[in-house]
């Protein structure tokens, strides 16, 4: 039996105070969750409403997803829910092959329906600057030690761990030729990828 009410709560024991103190990056991951929890309910034909934030007085409770009636799924959703159990976050760094039109406005449009907005740097100038605030960031962190400790108890964990970056998912080692900074998920376990000269990660 499927409840009227689903309520999204942030755990904040699970967030890593120090490289996100506000919570910012919990929140984008609850927001995911959020989505796949919405894609999973138009699969029972159920059409979700959705309340952001509906209590200011309980800050860890997010959103709350009510029973809107039934609907069949869109032909993208239902593409989109089973693409959901196949999804794995990459690590590894991109080629600098740019992204064709077509995918640009698909992505745009994606981040419309969800009520944001998708800025695509294409600027050569604004994506140099782009690459010399995420190295000064990186460098940033890089030099706290309590940051450094954080980010240790987060990768290369345990296989049945249930949060944190298993090894075999942290990617290819950075290497000095790097246009845009790669960070090390394995703790120097990785295998050196392949030539990153003109390669952008994911990040």
């Amino acid at each position: 039996m499927t409840p009227h009410t689903i309520e999204l709560h942030a755990d904040p024991r699970r967030n890593p105070v120090v490289a996100d103190p506000d919570g910012r990056e919990m929140r984008i991951g609850c927001g995911a969750a959020l989505f796949n929890l919405q894609l999973a309910l138009h699969g029972h034909d159920i059409r979700p409403i959705v309340t952001i934030l509906p209590d200011r007085a309980r800050r860890d409770l997010l959103a709350v997803i009510r029973h809107g009636g039934t609907k069949e799924p869109t032909p993208e959703q239902r593409d989109l829910l089973r693409a959901v159990p196949l999804r794995r976050t990459n690590r590894h760094p991109y080629t600098d092959v740019p992204v064709d039109t077509p995918s640009l406005h698909a992505l745009r449009r994606a981040a419309l329906d969800e009520g944001a907005w998708l800025h695509v740097v294409q600027d050569p100038g604004q994506r140099a600057t782009l690459r010399r605030i995420a190295a000064r960031a990186h460098r940033e962190q890089d030099a706290d030690p309590v940051f450094r400790a954080e980010f240790a108890g987060w990768v290369a964990v345990a296989p049945e761990r249930r949060e944190g970056v298993p090894a075999h998912a942290g990617g290819a080692l950075p290497e000095p030729q790097d246009k845009w900074v790669l960070r090390d998920f394995t703790p120097g376990r990785a295998r050196t990828g392949r030539s990153a000269r003109t390669s952008s990660p994911n990040r």
